[in-house]
Parts: C-alpha cells; structure tokens; sequence
C-alpha cells in the first residue's frame, strides 16, 4: 500500500506504553454491507402499510373500540337501539378519518426532514479517486458508510457517529456544540490522539 495512504495514530494509555494503530486510508470497497447505513428514518409508515397501521393504533384506543362495538350492536337486524343505525357509526368514521388525515400529513412532514437530512453535503476525503488533485469530494450524509474520512471545517455538522483523527489546531482540540443531542449549550472540547 502507497505511504500516503497509511496513517499511524499513537495514543497514549499510560506513561509507561504508547499503543500505536494502522488506519488504512483506502477507498471505498465492498465488505461495508455488514454495518447498517447512515440513512435517515423517522417516519411511522411506508405507502403500502399507512392504512392497516394506522386503523391498528387507532383502535388501541378504548373510546374508538367501544364505538365500534355500540355501532355493531346498532347496525344488527334485532333493533336493540332506539336511535339511527349510523348514529354513532358516522362519527366513528369521522373521527377515524381525520385522525389518519393528521397521522398521514405529520409522517409526510416526518418523511421530508428525513429527505432534507440525507440530502445535505458533506467532504469525503477518498485518495484513491482516480489520481485528481484533489482527493476531496462531496458525498450526501445518506452515504456516509463506515470507515469514511469525513473532513469537516468551522461550524459544519457532523453527518454520523465519528472519530476524530486529526485537528487543523496546535494542540489537536476541538469544541463541539451538542445541543440537539442533550440540551447542553455549552461547548465541549475533544482532542484527537497524537
């Protein structure tokens, strides 16, 4: 393998013993297919499923299951109700149907954050892109995969779970705001090993 595709990260576990790891800079191969995706997901439903899962979570709730069971009692040929048949089978259907008007445009909203997440930009570093100048190019966060090195300047978002390897600062620290994550707006410095 090309030396400048190696990289040696030493990091110190005790004065006594440094522990020095090989990270391989090569591009990117198959054999990723074991580790799940960065794909962005927060969606309930799929297309072919939004009916029969909304219908079942909606009659996890006892109201619309007594309305259901009046309704059938209502519509049976022993007249055991004094009022109209679709009495209470009309607001039933009324309710079950704003109800997945609601549930249905929240999950499209859902489903349009997610588009927007995945669609964002960020920098793969690839030094085996075919010998340009410039090893950096821009990937979508859906297609971070594992093993990437993701160059990431002042103040942009980091697109997954990463490990910094290196810092453009003297002393190899970087401050990182976590406030989506866990409220706290402090900022929280991390050092990359030597």
């Amino acid at each position: 393998m090309p030396r400048s595709q190696v990289a040696a990260v030493s990091t110190k576990k005790s004065s006594r013993c440094a522990e020095t790891r090989r990270i391989n800079l090569s591009p990117r191969r198959g054999g990723r297919e074991a580790f799940p995706s960065n794909h962005v997901s927060t969606t309930k439903y799929r297309l072919w499923n939004i009916v029969p899962m909304n219908l079942f979570e909606q009659f996890h709730r006892a109201a619309n299951v007594w309305f259901l069971v009046v309704s059938t009692f209502q519509m049976l040929p022993l007249k055991l109700s004094p009022t109209s048949e679709y009495a209470t089978l009309l607001p039933l259907c009324c309710v079950l149907f704003v109800t997945f008007c609601k549930d249905a445009y929240e999950d499209y909203r859902r489903w349009k954050d997610d588009c927007r997440v995945n669609s964002q930009m960020c920098e793969l570093i690839d030094p085996g892109s075919g010998g340009s100048w410039d090893p950096v190019k821009k990937i979508r966060w859906s297609d971070v995969a594992v093993g990437d090195f993701i160059r990431l300047n002042r103040d942009d978002p980091v697109p997954a779970d990463v490990l910094m390897v290196c810092s453009s600062q003297a002393e190899g620290v970087v401050f990182v705001d976590s406030a989506q994550l866990d409220g706290e707006t402090s900022l929280k410095p991390k050092t990359a090993p030597n």
